[in-house]
């Protein structure tokens, strides 16, 4: 009787323990990835696309949006412990300057950092750290990484009515920093979001393609000095911009026609990104948000 209790409880604890290595390798593979997105987003733009319940103080600055585990195949690990809610103790020095530069423009700032914590934030603990660890990274690597500076040293300042090609843009970034980023542009074509590749040792590396867009994104971009309230282009001008470009198989024609129906359509007051490849970039592609 003895023998057969032992050889039970022998099969429980051992089936108890391939359940809880099961575990383990899932985990595992859920949190696995090859590098990071640190996402930084221009709050004008922001704004105009979505609605904000407050403006900084000061004259806008790029503000962090995330800072996203990803995997080369185009995929990324997303609520590794679903579980694990952001402790507002444990980051409580950091307080004053995550209000300054990771604010929400749409909500209130505490469930915004719940939400990347638990989205992304957990994904990257077994190469970041906790909580404290992880905000104070990304802290540091905005510091670090000043794309409002890497701009202005290449010319690149805000403005309501100048446009700049995003190879300048990205240019400017890779002249500073020594990698190339993502430059990503709302369907206006103002300046929407920078990304910027970071490996697990938290150094910046060059962005390549992104999975499932080809890379696309828009040839040029207005980088908005204040919110707009921008009329919409007509559907029957870009539809005729886009016929014209195809007609002519250019991206540089097609920017052409879109621009004069935009200056058509909007009064002349506003400009429209060069269409790359003959289409419209899209603003995330396959990636997390």
């Amino acid at each position: 009787m003895a023998r057969r209790a032992a050889a039970a409880l022998a099969a429980l604890l051992a089936a108890a323990g391939l359940a809880c290595a099961a575990a383990a390798d899932g985990l595992e593979r859920r949190a696995d990835f090859d590098y990071f997105y640190l996402v930084r987003q221009w709050p004008a733009t922001f704004c105009n696309e979505h609605t904000c319940t407050h403006r900084p103080p000061h004259k806008y600055r790029f503000t962090v949006h995330g800072f996203w585990p990803q995997r080369r195949d185009g995929t990324w690990p997303e609520f590794c412990d679903p579980d694990s809610t952001l402790e507002e103790r444990d980051i409580d020095d950091l307080l004053p300057e995550l209000e300054r530069v990771w604010p929400s423009w749409s909500s209130d700032d505490e469930s915004f950092w719940n939400h990347e914590w638990t989205r992304h934030g957990t994904c990257a603990e077994r190469v970041v750290g906790g909580q404290h660890a992880f905000f104070d990274a990304v802290l540091r690597l905005h510091r670090r990484l000043n794309l409002q500076d890497a701009l202005a040293d290449a010319g690149i300042e805000p403005s309501n009515t100048r446009r700049y090609a995003v190879q300048h843009i990205k240019g400017a970034v890779e002249d500073a920093y020594g990698v190339m980023p993502h430059v990503t542009c709302d369907d206006r074509g103002e300046l929407a979001e920078i990304w910027m590749c970071i490996n697990k040792k938290l150094r910046p590396i060059d962005c390549l393609a992104r999975h499932g867009d080809g890379g696309g994104e828009r040839a040029a971009a207005a980088f908005m000095d204040d919110v707009l309230d921008a009329p919409a282009l007509p559907p029957l001008a870009l539809l005729a911009a886009l016929v014209a470009g195809a007609l002519l198989g250019s991206a540089a024609a097609a920017a052409t026609a879109l621009r004069r129906a935009a200056a058509a359509g909007a009064g002349g007051e506003h400009g429209y990104a060069a269409l790359p490849g003959g289409a419209l970039a899209p603003l995330r592609g396959a990636v997390a948000v």
